[in-house]
């Protein structure tokens, strides 16, 4: 669903076929299952560590710095060859093992980098093993985080995951982390009435997002968008593409 936060609850329920009081029947959750999928971020091809290594020297700067070895070799083999400069021809080597120096630690932060985002995703991907509370045919039960479908209604506090995108429906005093999304450290306090204009995500005090965690409070909402759908799915999407891409 597309600017949810614009929409008042009752709209979003009607929107989503759902009931706040009695959530989703056990059948009607199944075939959503089916239909939208698992409630998991997908993992990119895995990449071998070496080839990953190789990847980083295809940067643009690091082949300027390749051309600038290449150049300041050349120049070096001037030296020793035709002027006889030997003095000049080593300090053109030497200057040619800096440069690469620099290649191998640049290569190896940016393999540092590209693992550690790498552990980043492959641990949010790992909630899949908790469980959510959620109410179906009227009851409230813990279910897996990966049978999270559209329409469900859950209920968080304190010290609990967000496990899907919901819309908040009822909240007391509830705070969420959502510096994963928008690198702000400080908690947003969240509401549950429909905003009237378009805002940033930092912004938008009546959602809540996957990957957040609840600093504070209680509520329940209804989730709007499971997987790769949701906001920090699209995230994964954009850094799988650009793994491809590589």
């Amino acid at each position: 669903m597309n600017k949810v936060y614009l929409k008042h609850k009752e709209e979003v329920l009607t929107a989503l076929t759902t009931n706040r009081t009695h959530g989703l029947t056990s059948s009607e959750a199944e075939a959503r299952l089916a239909k939208f999928g698992p409630n998991a971020l997908k993992a990119a091809p895995t990449i071998p560590a070496w080839r990953q290594f190789l990847l980083t020297l295809k940067e643009p700067l690091v082949i300027i710095l390749f051309v600038a070895v290449g150049l300041a070799l050349l120049s070096a083999a001037y030296d020793f060859f035709v002027t006889g400069n030997r003095s000049h021809g080593m300090a053109a080597i030497y200057e040619s093992i800096a440069i690469l120096i620099l290649i191998g630690v640049n290569s190896g932060l940016g393999y540092w980098q590209a693992q550690s985002a790498k552990k980043s995703m492959d641990a949010l991907r790992n909630m899949a093993d908790h469980q959510a509370r959620v109410i179906r045919d009227g009851v409230w039960e813990d279910v897996p985080v990966a049978e999270l479908v559209p329409g469900d209604i859950v209920r968080v506090q304190t010290g609990d995951f967000l496990e899907a995108d919901v819309r908040w429906l009822r909240v007391a005093n509830l705070q969420t982390s959502e510096a994963h999304l928008t690198g702000e450290a400080e908690p947003v306090s969240k509401q549950s009435h429909a905003l009237t204009e378009k805002v940033e995500l930092g912004d938008q005090t009546n959602m809540g997002f996957s990957g957040s965690m609840i600093t504070a409070g209680n509520g329940y909402g209804v989730v709007v968008a499971t997987g790769m759908e949701t906001e920090l799915g699209k995230i994964a999407k954009l850094m799988n593409d650009v793994q491809t891409q590589r």
